[in-house]
């Protein structure tokens, strides 16, 4: 998936959930299980790391989606992605697909 998405201008990155949300969240413990697993969902660490990587091979832009209700926040995702970005020294739009409506249209 890494390579397909390399270098493309704009891309859609799961942030499903903050694993400690996850942890002390309401879940059953199978369905925890599976959602932090490897065939689960993107943590927002794991979107971050992803984020940085495609950034770093020239994608300018991202909408993060896919954010849990009970395991995670908009904010939460954002600014997990925002502070790793910085830290690795690059630039990027990083957008918010909401839960709840369309997102904004991005114009490439």
């Amino acid at each position: 998936m890494c390579d397909a998405l390399k270098g493309t201008d704009f891309a859609f990155i799961e942030s499903n959930h903050d694993p400690e949300m996850l942890m002390y969240g309401t879940y059953p413990y199978h369905l925890k299980k599976r959602v932090a697993s490897e065939r689960g969902h993107l943590s927002n660490k794991m979107c971050s790391q992803l984020v940085c990587k495609l950034a770093s091979e020239g994608t300018k832009e991202f909408m993060l989606g896919h954010i849990s209700k009970e395991n995670n926040t908009e904010d939460l995702a954002l600014s997990t992605t925002s502070s790793a970005l910085s830290l690795i020294g690059k630039s990027a739009q990083v957008h918010i697909a909401p839960k709840e409506s369309p997102s904004k249209i991005i114009q490439l």
